[in-house]
């Protein structure tokens, strides 16, 4: 699923920031949020996140039961906040 009004240069700043953080370039993660907080579009740092959520959920749906997998992580960090809350 494509997200709207997410732009090819959103999507290409996520893979940026992707990339960056898988090789721990902090420089040039820095250089991608920088870049997008520089944007003169309001909308650039929301985009930056659909863009993010999209390319995520594109990797995650390779996994077996992917949805499954994410609900049983978001109630595991729910339990964690609920003991530390």
């Amino acid at each position: 699923m494509k997200i709207a009004n997410v732009q090819a240069k959103d999507r290409a700043r996520a893979l940026r920031a992707t990339l960056g953080f898988l090789q721990g370039d902090s420089l040039a993660l820095d250089a991608v949020l920088t870049e997008t907080a520089e944007d003169t579009d309001p909308g650039a740092t929301g985009a930056l996140i659909l863009a993010l959520t999209e390319q995520a959920a594109t990797y995650a749906s390779a996994a077996p039961d992917a949805a499954g997998q994410l609900q049983s992580m978001i109630l595991e960090y729910a339990r964690q906040e609920g003991n530390h809350g």
